[in-house]
C-alpha cells in the first residue's frame, strides 16, 4: 500500500506496522485529527486519549511509536505525559502540537531531543511530513 504525501511516497510493504497516540483535550479538534491521520495513514492504528493522564494508561496498555500530544490540557498536561512514557519507553517519538512552550519539562524534552512540536493550528501537510520522515528513518 502506498499513501502520498505533497511529493513524497511511501512504500508501506517495505515497513514493520506502526502505530499513533494522538492526545488532545479539545474534543473537535481531537476528531478531527485523528479522522485526517486515519484518512492519510490507513495502514496504522491511531488510539486517542482526552488527556494525559488517560494517553499514559493507553500507552501502558498498548505499545505506540510516536505520541502526538496536546500539553495544557486536564488532568495531566502533556509534558508530564511525555516524562513518564519516556521512563517506560526511551525511543517513543514525541511530538507536541501546541499553542506555546509553556512547561519547563516540555521545553527540556525537546532541548534534550527527546521530543518534537509544532504550533496550532495544526499544518496537516507539517504533520504528515513529519510522521513520514520517522517512519522512513525507523528501524
Amino acid at each position: 500500500m502506498t499513501t502520498n504525501c505533497e511529493t513524497k511516497t511511501i512504500d508501506m510493504g517495505a515497513i514493520k506496522p506502526f502505530s499513533v497516540l494522538y492526545v488532545e483535550d479539545e474534543d473537535n479538534v481531537r476528531f478531527t485529527t485523528a479522522a485526517m491521520l486515519t484518512r492519510q495513514y490507513p495502514h496504522i492504528r491511531i488510539d486517542t486519549a482526552e488527556n494525559g493522564a488517560v494517553g499514559l494508561e493507553i500507552f501502558k496498555g498498548l505499545y505506540h511509536d510516536m505520541v502526538i500530544t496536546d500539553h495544557n490540557m486536564p488532568i495531566m498536561t502533556g509534558a508530564r505525559m511525555a516524562c513518564e512514557i519516556r521512563l517506560l519507553c526511551p525511543d517513543t517519538a514525541i511530538l507536541f502540537v501546541t499553542a506555546g512552550l509553556h512547561s519547563d519539562a516540555m521545553q527540556f524534552l525537546i532541548a534534550e531531543g527527546m521530543a518534537h512540536y509544532l504550533e496550532k493550528p495544526v499544518n496537516f501537510n507539517q504533520l504528515f511530513r513529519f510522521i513520514d520522515g520517522y517512519i522512513q528513518d525507523r528501524p
